[in-house]
């Protein structure tokens, strides 16, 4: 038993001595740091670009590529190294042969990266090693935080129906779930995994006098109110549907396990829920229909869930801008009254993403609402896009890069939904990827029409494949 144990630690010993052999020490040609040196003529704070250095790899990059139409041909590098014996920079030149730099000699030649990746090769000082480092300085070659609209591939609403009045979407049971109705009662209910994948459909049947557009999710049971206030639920859109007892004549959504919705009760509007809780008259301000739908969301500071909704008309008939939010228990108007969303009915709320680029060019992702589209009155849609990076509570103008297409038509009373679609391209080491893609669905065009296709959009970089 000791021998052969012995025999065994010998064996493992001698494998370790040959790796060990034939392990290559990187560290007397190691790049230590890499930089451009300032010039305003280029960019500003073009010397504070931080540049990823993959020693295991022998990549420099930037991760954050610089904006669109930089000019790359004319940049002074700064490379960091310790007592190596030679450092050259090899610039490809098309059609002519390639440039050689001695970094070493002359730190302040211009190098052009306009042509790709330029080879930094450095060379150990005892001249007994050399390794290449590519070397690539990227910038965008489209507008990177576009919000960007395809078109030319809309899919059409997925209904059976060849003359529907009235669709609406949510998310449900993992899947997006689309019911539309035609002016004779028939309805139809499509689903998707995704809203960019195969749609099932069959036909449906709805409450009597059923408000398609009140159609809420919650996490195990759908719900619908009737032209007459009575709260239909359902665990399959097709039916059946059953009454719950429960009377609203508007259903803003689902928080938690709660329906929040009005009820009018003789000319007085009052804020209800389902399960029922204590019943409180609306104020003058609240919407009593035509929000956006409701965006639910958890914070850090509480263990119960916070819904928002924005805009919609009021019990005395007029429009609203502001946005109110349920804390579990109470409704409140959280917006600040100086920058609000401008009075309109059906905005889409979405649950987004937006990026903000400190001076040293690198670039943060940030959690935002988008509002788009909705309807201003006298049959005019919204066409500017708001955001809102604190939840609501202040609404300002999108930037230019995210506002609408002028060519594009708009809806209001559209649900939004916000899905990841899988993005696959075959370069290494990242293959496919998880891109999330905006989808408004359903909802009415300028002259009350349902609105006759899916409109998708992605911020162009989150697109892009990642640089890891």
């Amino acid at each position: 038993m000791l021998a052969t144990l012995l025999a065994a630690m010998g064996f493992a010993g001698c494998n370790s001595e040959k790796e060990d052999i034939a392990t290559v020490s990187y560290s007397s040609v190691a790049v230590e740091g890499f930089s451009l040196a300032a010039d305003d003529s280029v960019l500003a704070n073009l010397d504070s670009v931080f540049f990823t250095i993959d020693l295991n790899n022998a990549l420099i990059f930037n991760a954050d590529s610089l904006p669109v139409g930089t000019d790359v041909s004319k940049l002074v590098v700064k490379v960091n190294t310790t007592s190596v014996g030679g450092v050259e920079l090899i610039v490809p030149r098309p059609g002519m042969t390639d440039s050689v730099y001695n970094y070493l000699a002359n730190q302040h030649d211009s190098i052009d990266f306009s042509h790709g990746p330029v080879t930094l090769r450095i060379t150990s000082q005892d001249r007994m090693l050399t390794r290449d480092y590519r070397v690539s300085v990227n910038v965008h070659l489209i507008q990177p935080d576009s919000l960007s609209w395809n078109l030319t591939q809309q899919s059409p609403l997925p209904t059976t129906l060849t003359a529907p009045t009235v669709a609406r979407a949510v998310e449900f049971g993992g899947k997006t779930v689309v019911v539309s109705a035609d002016a004779a009662g028939n309805a139809c209910v499509a689903t998707a995994d995704n809203p960019s994948d195969r749609w099932t459909t069959a036909s449906a049947t709805l409450p009597a006098g059923a408000d398609v557009m009140s159609l809420a999710a919650g996490a195990d049971a759908l719900y619908m109110t009737t032209a007459s206030g009575e709260l239909y639920t359902a665990a399959d859109a097709a039916g059946p549907w059953t009454p719950t007892g429960a009377l609203m004549n508007t259903v803003y959504g689902v928080a938690g396990t709660k329906v929040l919705g009005a009820r009018l009760d003789g000319s007085v509007w009052k804020l209800v829920t389902y399960p029922a809780s204590t019943e409180t008259e609306a104020p003058a301000a609240f919407p009593v229909g035509e929000t956006s739908q409701l965006l639910v969301y958890t914070t850090s500071w509480s263990d119960r869930p916070t819904a928002i909704m924005a805009g919609g008309r009021t019990a005395d008939g007029g429009m609203t801008g502001d946005t109110w939010a349920w804390d579990g228990e109470h409704w409140a108007c959280i917006n600040n009254a100086k920058n609000r969303l401008p009075a309109c009915l059906g905005p889409a709320l979405v649950p987004y993403f937006a990026y903000k680029t400190s001076t040293n060019w690198q670039v943060s992702r940030e959690s935002v609402i988008l509002a788009i589209g909705g309807q201003l009155g006298l049959g005019l849609q919204a066409r500017t896009v708001y955001i809102s990076w604190d939840r609501g509570i202040t609404w300002l103008r999108a930037p230019q890069s995210m506002q609408l297409p002028a060519d594009m038509s708009i809806g209001s009373s559209q649900s939004a939904i916000v899905a990841d679609t899988k993005i696959s391209r075959a370069e290494r080491p990242v293959t496919q990827w998880d891109c999330p893609y905006i989808y408004l669905i359903g909802g009415f065009t300028h002259d009350g029409k349902v609105f006759p296709d899916i409109r998708r959009a992605v911020i162009n970089r989150l697109s892009f494949k990642p640089l890891y």
